[in-house]
């Protein structure tokens, strides 16, 4: 299972299905949360939150299994 929350718990990918035995990034892969970042329409460009007065815009942090192109 592959699965995406954000900052206020709320499941926002999840992909389900692939035997235990595949490795991470292969499901990784073939996900549309690959597909979405690799074509630049992960999030929308104006998607932003201010931070101690600094605009951040989002972060999906993972380990090395999470690449994207």
């Amino acid at each position: 299972m592959q699965a995406l929350v954000d900052d206020r718990y709320v499941l926002r990918d999840i992909v389900v299905g692939w035997p235990g035995s595949v490795h991470d990034s292969r499901v990784f892969s073939n996900s549309e949360l690959y597909t979405l970042g690799c074509s630049g329409q992960l999030f929308p460009s104006d998607l932003k939150e201010p931070v101690l007065g600094i605009e951040i815009h989002p972060v999906i942090t993972g380990d090395p299994a999470f690449i994207l192109c």
